[in-house]
């Protein structure tokens, strides 16, 4: 049997094959990606909130909370943040949900001017992934992925932070 070299077809599959295993190593894009569809109309909270019981914590809130209000005229997001007390809500401005890519884009004004913001006015884009099961985005003007878990079964306290 005569070797056959792999044709553009073949190098085409395996590298789409590749792509989908590389992103299966990542849990926070995995999740995202395909991950189940958002509903359309809704309200959703995405949260990684938990309380420093530590000695030094004295039961401060610590974490993020992005709340998204679908409504048939439009979206909407609450943000909340900790750190060493609960500080918000701020209701962002310029939401921008892709329904192909599963996208979100917004911005939120620091209103205590205590976060480290983008530009001089205060003002912080956020953007990420976002699925039915949770939203992967970038905060408080890192490059670093923060990981926002939807909450389900509301109310219910947050957990000790670890």
């Amino acid at each position: 049997m005569r070797w056959k070299p792999i044709s553009r077809r073949g190098r085409r599959t395996d590298a789409i094959l590749a792509l989908f295993v590389a992103l299966g190593l990542s849990p926070f894009v995995n999740a995202a990606v395909f991950g189940k569809e958002l509903p359309r109309y809704g309200v959703f909270v995405f949260s990684n909130e938990c309380v420093d019981n530590s000695k030094n914590g004295g039961g401060d809130v610590e974490g993020d909370r992005i709340t998204l209000l679908r409504f048939p005229s439009g979206d909407m997001v609450i943000y909340e943040y900790g750190n060493g007390g609960a500080m918000g809500p701020i209701l962002a401005q310029s939401v921008k949900l892709g329904e192909k890519d599963s996208s979100i884009k917004f911005k939120v004004r620091d209103e205590w001017g205590s976060g480290p913001t983008v530009d001089g006015q205060g003002i912080e884009p956020i953007e990420g992934k976002i699925s039915a099961d949770n939203l992967v985005v970038t905060l408080h003007g890192g490059a670093e992925k923060v990981l926002l878990p939807r909450m389900q079964g509301l109310p219910k306290p947050p957990g000790d932070c670890k």
